[in-house]
């Protein structure tokens, strides 16, 4: 079994991920937070997107179809991690820091999946965005509460356990670490029940019915198709290749 990386560790690569994060943004000024809509704003970047119900453990990967840059994200997951997710693939896309199929698991092992999970975390949640909405809010983050942080969440488009981790990274000697017990999957239910009781929304824990297809894409496909660029065989041979990845095939 893997060794957990350190919390020094961890600090050296979340500043390695800072660097990433500055050179990105210049790159593509026009993606500011809060982003509301990570799927349109990743397919603005020229990505198409393919979402399925798959297992559980199964986060995401991003995989070069012909002329098309995809990503596949798992559709099992709900609106928070799915957004995650997509910015983690970028990370790897971005960078060509690659390796294979991307798992929950080895966030917290792999050096490779901690930048890449650290990096949507700043996308996400962009921390001088972070600071300035704590300054404006006028919360005291020594006694912020868990509504406070549900609030938070649903600005960034997060997981709560996105915005507390992101909160401790920026406030380490203030923030109270027992504020990130509320965004453990055991008290998942506990914290859907907090948002009730508040009125406040909790949509972006909803999981989604239906699989995805980027729209483009199949605009994509058909004027191909249409344009004799495309064989009849060529969106069997795509889905095919999505199964292989994934491993989903039987025999």
């Amino acid at each position: 079994m893997p060794k957990i990386l350190s919390d020094e560790r961890q600090k050296e690569l979340s500043l390695e991920v800072d660097e990433t994060v500055r050179n990105f943004k210049r790159e593509f000024p026009h993606i500011k937070g809060p982003i509301s809509d990570s799927y349109a704003t990743i397919e603005g970047l020229g990505f198409f997107i393919i979402g399925k119900h798959i297992d559980e453990d199964i986060s995401g990967f991003h995989i070069n179809i012909g002329e098309f840059k995809c990503i596949f994200v798992n559709r099992s997951h709900h609106y928070a991690r799915q957004n995650q997710s997509l910015w983690h693939e970028v990370y790897h896309w971005y960078t060509g820091d690659t390796g294979h199929i991307s798992s929950r698991a080895e966030n917290e092992y792999n050096e490779m999946e901690f930048k890449a999970e650290n990096f949507a975390s700043k996308i996400l949640i962009d921390r001088n965005e972070l600071r300035k909405k704590i300054i404006d809010d006028n919360i005291n983050v020594k006694f912020i509460s868990k509504v406070n942080i549900i609030k938070l969440q649903n600005y960034f488009s997060a997981s709560y356990m996105n915005v507390a981790r992101a909160l401790l990274e920026i406030y380490p000697n203030t923030l109270n670490p027992n504020r990130l017990n509320l965004g453990l999957q055991s008290q998942h239910d506990r914290l859907i029940e907090e948002c009730k009781k508040n009125n406040l929304d909790y949509s972006i824990y909803d999981i989604p019915a239906t699989d995805y297809i980027s729209p483009s894409f199949i605009d994509d496909l058909n004027e191909n198709y249409k344009n004799g660029q495309l064989l009849d065989s060529y969106l069997e041979s795509v889905l095919n290749l999505i199964d292989e990845e994934l491993n989903l095939n039987e025999g």
